[in-house]
């Protein structure tokens, strides 16, 4: 069925994906699938659906957001166009949407980590990369397996991502350095995946 026969909805999947959102940042290392609503979108197929999807979720009028993706030239003006929320620098974005395989641009180090006061105007890191899996028990070639520790987790987890730049990490343990304040992460996938890493969670890559 094509997008055009069965539309995105922005009142159903857009809770459908809140939801599965909220529950993927309360379980870190659990990894959540969106693709049966992003491929409603049928603007920029895969990872840009996919993009788009969590725009429509997340943005609104009233958040500014930024976009650093050289691979979906087109999603900056699309967010632009159907979320009405306003393209900003990085420095001064709630949400930024990034490529986990290329190294954190020179804005990483001047991100919102919020205040102590408002630990929640902390911007949101939305990074695409290539593949999730949960657990060890499949192995996942020329992927980085983190161990994560923390709120929602017993003992430890772990997730194996692919196509992340490792450089996100240590720039991760720099916003989240003086807790509450910090960044959220959220990993997508151009096949619908997506995980979650709240400021709260401690992540150890090898």
């Amino acid at each position: 069925m094509s997008a055009i026969d069965n539309p995105f909805s922005i009142v159903h999947d857009t809770q459908t994906i809140y939801r599965l959102l909220l529950n993927l940042m309360s379980r870190p290392g659990e990894v959540g699938q969106a693709v049966s609503s992003a491929s409603k979108i049928g603007v920029l197929p895969g990872a840009g659906d996919m993009a788009l999807a969590l725009a429509f979720t997340l943005l609104d009028s009233e958040v500014g957001y930024c976009v650093d993706i050289d691979s979906l030239p087109e999603l900056a003006a699309n967010i632009r166009l159907r979320t009405l929320s306003r393209p900003v620098s990085a420095e001064s974005a709630d949400y930024i949407f990034a490529d986990g395989a290329c190294a954190p641009g020179e804005w990483a180090s001047r991100l919102r980590k919020g205040t102590l006061s408002e630990p929640e105007t902390g911007a949101t890191v939305i990074l695409q990369i290539d593949s999730l899996e949960p657990g060890l028990a499949v192995a996942q070639a020329d992927a980085l397996t983190l161990t994560l520790a923390g709120p929602g987790i017993r003992d430890a987890a772990h997730l194996q991502v692919g196509g992340l730049d490792r450089r996100w990490l240590t720039a991760r343990d720099g916003w989240n350095e003086e807790y509450p304040t910090g960044v959220d992460m959220i990993l997508f996938t151009a096949g619908g995946q997506l995980a979650a890493l709240p400021r709260t969670t401690q992540v150890k890559g090898v």
